[in-house]
């Protein structure tokens, strides 16, 4: 079976909503059968321009799983 992939990369700019936010989208993300496949700040572009400070990859056990959340 196909897995389902989410990526998003993305910039903090209020540190105390996010840390509010983490815990609420970790378990929407749980809901939806979903893991954190990877996660972090401090990116090392190999070529281009830097982009944001965070970046996310989520994945779902099915590409429609991944749209329904």
């Amino acid at each position: 079976m196909r897995k389902g992939y989410v990526y998003a990369e993305i910039e903090i700019s209020d540190p105390a909503a996010y840390e509010q936010y983490r815990p609420l989208a970790a378990a929407s993300v749980a809901a939806f059968g979903g893991r954190y496949a990877i996660r972090g700040g401090d990116p090392q572009v190999l070529e281009g321009d830097q982009g944001l400070s965070r970046f996310v990859l989520l994945e779902f056990d099915s590409p429609e799983r991944a749209r329904e959340w």
